[in-house]
């Protein structure tokens, strides 16, 4: 949990950096496609960011599926 926390501590800081850059007065269309460019190819993981972040909740729900095998988010009555 330490590595997860610190990770995050790390991570953090970096989508309100990109959130104050979208919100910025002076961002145009040119700007705007390029930070989606970078977010989706400047990072050092296969295929961008979003495909690692659908990766991370994939394995966390795979493994939650393996705690809880007969839970699937709906209540039985």
């Amino acid at each position: 949990m330490d590595r997860v926390r610190a990770s995050l501590g790390i991570a953090q800081p970096t989508p309100q950096q990109v959130q104050d850059d979208l919100n910025a007065d002076d961002v145009d269309a040119r700007e705007l496609a390029a930070i989606l460019r970078e977010l989706q190819e400047g990072i050092d993981v296969p295929g961008g960011l979003f495909p690692m972040l659908a990766q991370v909740v994939s394995t966390a729900a795979r493994r939650a599926e393996q705690i809880e095998p007969d839970r699937d988010g709906e209540e039985n009555s």
